[in-house]
């Protein structure tokens, strides 16, 4: 399966630009979060590819050597390589009209612009929930 991530709203645009100053800290620290949860999915890929390989007899049992021939890979008739994303629920509980405003619209957009630019992959799906509309 895919890791499970759970993010809320529960808190006021403006009261967060209160506690942090301004909004490049709470992108830094956003993409902080990205970078971090990147490396656990690539991780968790590089562990799902050679459990294939190791079923395919194409990966090292016990750090021993094997004879890989070039007919070994022809032969496999399943795509290579595993790319695990992330589930996100993202639960709207508290969400006013408050984010959406400007200092909420401006964060969401750097937030998204920096996710998809540099982090696509990341997600499979994401789900709302208790959504106010």
């Amino acid at each position: 399966g895919s890791p499970v991530t759970y993010e809320c709203y529960n808190f006021s645009p403006s009261q967060a630009i209160q506690e942090l100053g301004d909004l490049d800290l709470f992108i830094k620290f956003h993409i902080y979060c990205e970078e971090l949860r990147h490396m656990a999915l690539n991780s968790l890929s590089d562990a799902k590819e050679k459990e294939n390989l190791r079923k395919r007899g194409l990966y090292p049992i016990n750090n021993e050597p094997q004879e890989i021939s070039e007919q070994s890979f022809d032969s496999v008739e399943e795509p290579w390589g595993e790319v695990i994303g992330q589930i996100c629920i993202r639960d709207l509980r508290g969400f006013s009209m408050e984010h959406a405003g400007p200092i909420a619209r401006d964060l969401i957009g750097r937030v998204m612009a920096v996710s998809n630019s540099n982090f696509p992959e990341n997600m499979e799906s994401c789900y709302l929930v208790n959504a106010p509309w």
